[in-house]
């Protein structure tokens, strides 16, 4: 429902046989899956939020998005934002923020942001720190390994890395590309 970028690359599930059980399934997942002490979610978490407050308005969203699909990702795409809708673009969009905790709108590298914006887990406002948080949506950060955070995007969908991460024992495991593009 957003506008199409020209280095998206969503045809091939847009265009599969299987579509409605493929975007069926995506409904259901999760905007924040909690396990083990650890929080993983697509973007990151608002400063102003902790662990189980971030869980609940997941929750919510997510039973928003579910009662109306296509006017949540109307809404999601274009707005109006109301409440659950916004919260579900912070989980799934969040890079930088401002001292009062607004969003910056950049994605670019940390050292070049523009200047009152950190990284969201930078904020000196961060009510999660401490905790666990493995997060992705942010290919120019690349991967942040620290204690309590793991940013993982290293670019796959640009033609970059694939990185996954074994909670356990922080083994990072990499694949430069698809394996059918290898032969």
């Amino acid at each position: 429902m957003e506008k199409r970028k020209e280095k998206d690359t969503l045809e091939d599930v847009l265009g599969a046989p299987d579509r409605e059980e493929l975007l069926s399934w995506l409904l259901e997942r999760p905007l924040l899956h909690r396990e083990g002490g650890v929080v993983v979610v697509h973007a990151g978490l608002h400063p102003s939020w902790d662990a189980d407050h971030a869980e609940t308005i997941a929750r919510e969203a997510e039973g928003a998005l579910r009662a109306d699909p296509a006017g949540f990702l109307a809404a999601y795409a274009e707005g109006p934002l109301d409440l659950h809708v916004a919260r579900a673009r912070i989980l799934t969009k969040i890079r930088t923020v401002k001292e009062d905790g607004s969003l910056c709108d950049y994605g670019g590298p940390p050292v070049d942001a523009p200047a009152g914006c950190v990284p969201w887990f930078a904020s000196k406002e961060r009510k999660s720190a401490g905790v666990r948080i493995a997060f992705g949506h942010w290919s120019a950060l690349g991967l942040h390994l620290a204690p309590d955070l793991h940013g993982l995007d290293t670019g796959c969908v640009w033609g970059r890395t694939l990185t996954a991460l074994r909670l356990d024992d922080l083994t990072v495991v990499q694949e430069s590309q698809a394996r059918e593009d290898r032969a």
